[in-house]
């Protein structure tokens, strides 16, 4: 699989959103992306910008919005609890906000991640 850098009109479209939030910015697969509680809940990778939902979320937005689908960074590695926004959510300001912000409260209900030096000893 070819590596694409990440679409710059999503970049710019999520870093203007996060302004919202109290979170951090890091690299994800060479890409933005954005944590709370040390949590990753929302990023872009390529051409797609992804939150991370609850599984109730998960279903009502691959059930309203038909070209949703499950954030797959490699073909046939999906990362299960990662959405894909489809284009007329992150077309639609008030939509996009309403998912990032269930994306971010579901990171800061989940423990914080341990950090790497102590899940490597």
């Amino acid at each position: 699989m070819q590596w694409r850098r990440p679409d710059e009109q999503l970049v710019g479209l999520l870093a203007k959103a996060m302004q919202s939030f109290v979170c951090q910015k890091r690299t994800m697969f060479g890409c933005p992306a954005y944590f709370a509680n040390d949590n990753m809940f929302a990023g872009v990778f390529a051409d797609s910008l992804y939150v991370r939902l609850p599984e109730t979320e998960r279903q009502r937005l691959l059930g309203e919005q038909p070209s949703a689908a499950i954030f797959e960074p490699m073909p046939g590695r999906p990362m299960r609890e990662y959405v894909s926004l489809p284009p007329a959510v992150t077309a639609d300001g008030e939509a996009l906000a309403g998912w990032l912000e269930r994306a971010y409260t579901y990171a800061l209900a989940l423990p914080p991640r341990a950090n790497k030096a102590a899940r490597h000893n």
